[in-house]
């Protein structure tokens, strides 16, 4: 599992789930405003065996029917927390954890609090792709170009840019750009 990833969750529901859920996810906020900031979901454990672990925060934003949190997951993000607040308030929504250097992608989507979709991927995947559009990855791997056999090293992730319209012109142009 990841060291440190990107964990963003979205959480769609009526007004007085909502600030049900808003209300246990602030109560597993610790640190100063101002400084880091953690979601600990379990406040006697850092490990993983209960299945849920903590997350540094980014942002936790809301409206009166949504709840964004963004953050980094630490050693495996609160995907287990975040899966158990769907299910309890019955809510809408995804949580997502990805790494480029552990290479993985992990999705998880709920409607009013069922799980309907869960993927785990590498990280340069359909799945993620569809997540974060093929530019974030166009511009992502521009350090290709740094590699003197770019071409034949970057087979695999060539491929997957030629499934969705990008040729190896392309790709060196779009690069060098980002370079």
């Amino acid at each position: 599992m990841a060291n440190w990833s990107q964990t963003d969750v979205e959480i769609f529901g009526p007004p007085e789930t909502i600030k049900e859920a808003l209300t246990d996810i602030e109560s597993k906020r610790e640190g100063n405003e101002g400084s880091f900031q953690y979601l600990v979901p379990n406040k006697h454990s850092t490990v993983r065996k209960d299945g849920y672990n903590s997350m540094e925060l980014g942002s936790i934003e809301s409206t009166n029917v949504s709840i964004t949190v963004n953050g980094s997951g630490r050693w495996a993000g609160p995907d287990k927390y975040f899966a158990s607040l769907f299910e309890q308030y019955a809510l809408t929504g995804s949580y997502t954890d990805s790494e480029a250097g552990c290479d993985f992608f992990y999705r998880t989507e709920f409607i009013k609090g069922k799980l309907i979709t869960e993927k785990e991927e590498k990280y340069f995947s359909d799945a993620s792709i569809k997540y974060f559009g093929i530019d974030f990855f166009v511009e992502h791997y521009a350090h290709a170009l740094e590699d003197e056999d770019w071409e034949e090293n970057w087979e695999d992730e060539i491929k997957i840019f030629k499934k969705y319209g990008y040729s190896v012109a392309d790709l060196e142009k779009a690069w060098e750009t980002y370079t």
